[in-house]
Formats: structure tokens, C-alpha cells, sequence
């Protein structure tokens, strides 16, 4: 009975033996350890290129805005109209209109030379609520500086991958693009 214990030990260790001096498998581990990583790291690059993309082109519309603003020579100036002109510059997002939010507010005032700076935080569109949140919205008089402030929420591709982890979310799990951008109203 001992003899055949001694016997079976004795070729399940040559077993092993044999098997650890195989190499047949050394490229399936290598590729179970590396393709996760690899993919993360190309689903994370491609996140950060559209999102570059996006801030990049919401920029331009927000700029495109801006310069019509200005060129107006001190016309009334109306929130959807400026909506509509950074949504059709822009192209890249998704219903655009609903998810952005406008904040133009005056931070000098001539008449009285008086600076007001805004808050630091912009007010984004917070998708989780039906009513959304009120912003100011002034159109400027001559020779005042003015200041537009504009959000977007974007929904990420990989929201749990690197980047799109790391990334901070509002509560409906969307990206926050915030640009900014002052100017002087021109004299008539």
C-alpha cells in the first residue's frame, strides 16, 4: 500500500515536472495579462481624443457666439439665439440644445466704473431634474465688459474604463465642458 502511494506521488511529481518544462502555452498567458490592459488603454485614448474634440469645438461655437455677439453693435441679445449659433457650430454633440446652459453677465459696468466679479463654480443643466436651474443672462450696453459662461454635459463612452473613471460626474454620470469667454460691447 505505502509502495503504490510512493508510486503515484512519484508520477504525478514527474507529471508536473513535465509540465512545468512545457513552453506550448507561454503566449496565451502573455496575452490573457496584456490584451486587458492594452484595450483599456486604447478605449481610455480614444475617451480622451473625443473629449479633446468636443471641448475643442464647443470652444469655436462659443467664440463663433461671441464674435456675432459683438458685431451686433449692441443689439438685444437673445439666449436661444446664441444657443442655436454654439450648437450649429459645435456638430459634435448630441442634443445639444438641452444640455447646455448660458450664463452672460456684465463685470464691468462703465456708467459707475464699478468691477463685479461672477462666482467661481458654472451653473451646468442637471439632467436628473425635469426643472432646470436659472441663470443669469444680461445683455451688455455700451462700452461694458461682458462675460459668457457656457456648460455641457456629455456622456462619456467608458464610464468606468481609466479616464472615463477618473474623469469627475454629475449625478446623471455626464462630463461637465465649461469655457468661458468676455468681450466689450461696442458703441453704436
Amino acid at each position: 500500500m505505502i509502495g503504490q502511494v510512493f508510486i503515484a506521488l512519484a508520477r504525478v511529481t514527474s507529471l508536473l515536472s513535465r509540465l512545468w518544462r512545457r513552453e506550448t502555452g507561454t503566449a496565451s498567458v502573455e496575452f490573457v495579462i496584456v490584451f486587458p490592459a492594452f484595450i483599456a488603454f486604447l478605449a481610455s485614448a480614444s475617451e480622451s481624443g473625443l473629449l479633446l474634440s468636443r471641448h475643442v469645438m464647443f470652444e469655436r461655437g462659443v467664440d463663433v457666439a461671441v464674435r456675432a455677439i459683438r458685431l451686433s453693435s449692441g443689439a438685444p441679445v437673445d439666449r436661444d439665439a446664441i444657443r442655436d449659433t454654439i450648437c450649429q457650430q459645435a456638430m459634435v454633440f448630441p442634443d445639444c440644445e438641452a444640455n447646455l446652459l448660458l450664463e452672460m453677465t456684465r463685470i464691468y459696468d462703465s456708467d459707475n466704473d464699478v468691477w463685479t466679479y461672477p462666482a467661481t463654480n458654472t451653473t451646468c443643466v442637471d439632467r436628473t431634474e425635469t426643472v432646470q436651474p436659472v441663470t443669469q443672462f444680461v445683455s451688455g450696453q455700451p462700452n461694458e465688459i461682458m462675460l459668457l459662461r457656457a456648460c455641457m454635459v456629455v456622456d462619456l463612452m467608458f464610464r468606468d474604463m481609466w479616464l472615463g473613471g477618473a474623469l469627475q460626474k454629475d449625478a446623471s454620470g455626464g462630463y461637465q465642458i465649461v469655457t468661458a469667454s468676455a468681450f466689450a460691447v461696442e458703441p453704436r
